[in-house]
């Protein structure tokens, strides 16, 4: 596998350029073992924001926006864990697939709980953080929608009409709750799995 990286900006330094496309290049080769990823995959990396994070444009392509201040290397490492889940569960914007609700918060909370655990961080972010009781408020309206492919991104996702992050956090819950009742099981191997079949193994209803 053999992964390149694309500077786009002149907001890097040279030794920052070498540190990123570093832990990049090794990090994207760890995960591609761990899950199975076969194809090449292009990151492109901007220099912008308050936060570092990522977005799966394509099957061999990822962008990385990574914030203004000192960035933190753990930051970058969960964010490319995070956004190769995406590929291995083959989830990305430019494709033909459509993906309804059940299958988004599957295939971000997989990418939250696999970008935590193998970036170490030992206390997940606040936009990733929950209370159950909060989540639950939400289950009713989850259920009317949750095979629907007509649910609105930004409204679960981005906070738009709706607590910030809600379908993250949601999303965690359900595997945190798979692992919990399966302790056995590996995040590894749910990245496979349909949504139906998760949805089963972390025994919650809607």
């Amino acid at each position: 596998m053999k992964n390149k990286v694309i500077f786009i900006g002149s907001g890097f330094t040279k030794k920052e350029q070498k540190t990123v496309k570093n832990i990049i290049q090794k990090t994207a080769k760890d995960v591609a073992q761990l899950l199975d990823i076969k194809s090449d995959v292009t990151f492109t990396v901007y220099r912008f924001g308050i936060w570092t994070s990522g977005f799966t444009q394509a099957k061999d392509w990822i962008r990385i926006n990574i914030k203004l201040k000192q960035f933190k290397e753990i930051d970058l490492v969960e964010t490319v864990c995070h956004e190769m889940n995406h590929i291995a569960r083959e989830y990305f914007g430019f494709s033909n697939k459509q993906y309804d609700l059940l299958d988004t918060l599957f295939a971000e909370g997989l990418a939250v709980a696999f970008g935590l655990h193998h970036s170490k961080i030992k206390k997940a972010p606040a936009i990733f953080q929950y209370r159950i009781a909060n989540l639950k408020k939400w289950f009713p309206e989850i259920r009317k929608k949750l095979h629907s492919y007509s649910f609105s991104y930004d409204e679960w996702f981005h906070g738009v009409g709706r607590p910030m992050c809600l379908g993250y956090k949601i999303g965690r819950y359900l595997v945190d709750q798979i692992i919990k009742n399966n302790p056995e099981i590996t995040i590894e191997s749910l990245t496979k799995k349909s949504a139906n079949q998760l949805l089963k193994l972390s025994k919650v209803k809607f």
